[in-house]
């Protein structure tokens, strides 16, 4: 019953798409009718958004490296997952929108693509699409696999509908043991752990230059990726800290650009003198600068005392802290990282990132990072450290799907 309702609501959502005048774009995309070449691709990967995408681009170096005259078709689910696939496109790669998980959508998408095998990064596990290419025989491969508990215990909750779609892939990759127990439990046929792909995502790389002129010689800390109710705290802890440091300034970046404007406002009823930058030429001579583009984190956290990563003060999972490591920046956490446990783990270990377990600690754990320049520098050793021994799970990931294809 659960899975005809499923049905019945995509297949309902698939032909309202396709009554829109005129089908093009995006709408034929998502409605399965993909344009190609009309030949067979080797690969169909799937990455929803940013950081999965990031992974799928590291992932078809590596297979390039095997088979560079392989052509691969990528297609995303959200507007920043799409943009950088776009941005990033190479030779021989097409990239779509994913489409709508109906029936009829995904055989219309199956006939255009061909793929001789399926590539889903961490839990992008869609019913419809996953029973098409088991009934054409196509080999399915879940990288990078990752199953919060949260995730695990929703799909708990619908019983066999969900034991059967797990068992559809080969094999799944998974981030941590944790991860390959919550995918066996859920009905995953074979799991291999490999470690966390991210680690071998992340470059360094000059996305933000400006960022780096008009910040260069300025002591600062960054708030990044923060969500509603995120900024009080950090803007109180970070006028205790200024107490101590008057020269520092604040950055906000947060995880959705258009919350700017209403951050600012916030940040100038604190008191703090508030520019919206880059927009705003005036950053330079403020107190707290708020962040309105995407693709400036990297030379921001780079020029960074410390980051604060956010989505992690209230019970929302975490946001992806690794962009922050690599660049040499101190981390601190919330406490609710539930979302990258595993990945966190071997930091927290190392002492190279700081987690509070009380979200009220962070008055404390500013003031001690800003007044300690020698603790900022080892967690960075620490942190760069953790990174190279936590390397090569692409390279195994892709050897084995070569082996099993």
């Amino acid at each position: 019953m659960a899975r005809k309702g499923y049905d019945t609501s995509m297949a309902l959502v698939e032909a309202l798409v396709r009554a829109a005048s005129p089908l093009d774009g995006k709408l034929l995309e998502l409605s399965g009718g993909f344009r190609t070449s009309g030949r067979s691709f080797a690969l169909w990967i799937h990455a929803c958004s940013l950081g999965e995408m990031m992974v799928a681009r590291r992932f078809i170096d590596c297979w390039r490296a095997h088979a560079p005259n392989d052509e691969i078709f990528l297609s995303a689910w959200t507007g920043d997952g799409h943009r950088i696939a776009l941005s990033q496109r190479s030779a021989g790669e097409q990239v779509a929108w994913f489409p709508l998980d109906s029936r009829a959508a995904m055989r219309r998408a199956y006939d255009a693509v061909r793929p001789r095998a399926v590539i889903l990064c961490e839990a992008e596990l869609w019913p419809n699409h996953l029973a098409e290419a088991e009934s054409r025989g196509i080999p399915v491969f879940v990288i990078n696999g990752r199953m919060s508990r949260l995730d695990h215990g929703k799909y708990a909750r619908i019983g066999r509908m969900a034991s059967t779609f797990f068992a559809i892939p080969e094999l799944v990759f998974a981030q941590s043991e944790q991860d390959a127990h919550r995918f066996s439990a859920l009905g995953a046929r074979r799991t291999l752990v490999t470690g966390n792909m991210k680690f071998d995502a992340m470059k360094q790389e000059d996305s933000g230059s400006q960022g780096k002129m008009e910040f260069a010689g300025m002591p600062y800390l960054i708030a990044a990726s923060t969500h509603p109710g995120e900024e009080a705290a950090v803007l109180k802890a970070f006028k205790e800290c200024r107490a101590q440091r008057p020269d520092l300034k604040l950055v906000i970046a947060p995880r959705h650009v258009t919350r700017a404007n209403e951050i600012a406002r916030l940040a100038r009823h604190h008191g703090l003198r508030t520019a919206v930058w880059p927009r705003d030429p005036r950053a330079t001579d403020a107190q707290c600068v708020v962040v309105d583009r995407m693709g400036l984190l990297p030379a921001l956290y780079a020029g960074a005392e410390f980051a604060f990563v956010g989505k992690s003060l209230h019970a929302r999972g975490g946001q992806n802290f690794l962009e922050a490591v690599q660049a040499g920046c101190p981390v601190v956490v919330g406490p609710y990282t539930e979302n990258f446990d595993g990945m966190l783990a071997p930091f927290l270990a190392s002492g190279a990132v700081w987690q509070l377990h009380d979200a009220g600690k962070l008055p404390e754990a500013f003031r001690t990072l800003s007044n300690q320049a020698h603790l900022r520098d080892e967690m960075a050793k620490k942190a760069r450290l953790v990174v190279r021994e936590q390397s090569g799970a692409t390279e195994l990931t892709v050897r084995e799907i070569l082996s099993g294809l």
